[in-house]
Formats: structure tokens, C-alpha cells, sequence
């Protein structure tokens, strides 16, 4: 009996834009899930755990970028709100070897 629904990757060989931080962003680790595009993110190597929630185009695209623990994240910093920052990129491992 043939398996029907069977996840294929495709991998099309091309990379995707590295993107570096620029003023008012930094990077991040994922270490816990609160659910609801919501994760408590680590900044400034190990010295401050900050509410990180994920932007509304992330989760709105058809197929999700997948956010796990000890994923690596580009988070943009709020002015208005200093403990709030907004998800906007997920690094690959792939990536993060060349960052």
C-alpha cells in the first residue's frame, strides 16, 4: 500500500539574504515557548531574558517559520516598551555557522 501523504523537502539549493543587525536591532536565543507567537528571548549574551513576540507577517505566511528553543533570532528593539522586542527573522543553522 503506497503512501499518499508523504512530506517531500524540496531543496532548491538557493540561500536565502543573510541578514545582519543594524541600529536598534540585535540577536537573540529562544529559550522558552509561551504560545500565541510568544517567547522569552535572551539578548546581550546571557544578560537579559526579554518578552519576544513574533511579527504579525511571520505568522501570517502560509508556511510558518518554525521558532523552537535555542533558535537563533534577529529581534527588533522597542523605544517605547524596554521589555518587548519583535521577532522578524529566523536563523538557520546554516546561517548562524556564518554569522
Amino acid at each position: 500500500m503506497p503512501k499518499k501523504n508523504r512530506k517531500i523537502k524540496k531543496s532548491t539549493g538557493e540561500k536565502r539574504q543573510l541578514f545582519l543587525k543594524e541600529q536598534g536591532q540585535d540577536y537573540g536565543v529562544i529559550t522558552k515557548k509561551f504560545g500565541n507567537g510568544r517567547y522569552e528571548v535572551v539578548i546581550n549574551k546571557g544578560e537579559t531574558k526579554i518578552l519576544g513576540i513574533l511579527r504579525g507577517s511571520m505568522t501570517k505566511q502560509k508556511r510558518k517559520h518554525w521558532v523552537d528553543i535555542d533558535s537563533v533570532v534577529l529581534v527588533s528593539l522597542r523605544d517605547y516598551q524596554d521589555n518587548k522586542v519583535d521577532i522578524f527573522h529566523v536563523y538557520d543553522k546554516d546561517e548562524v555557522r556564518t554569522l
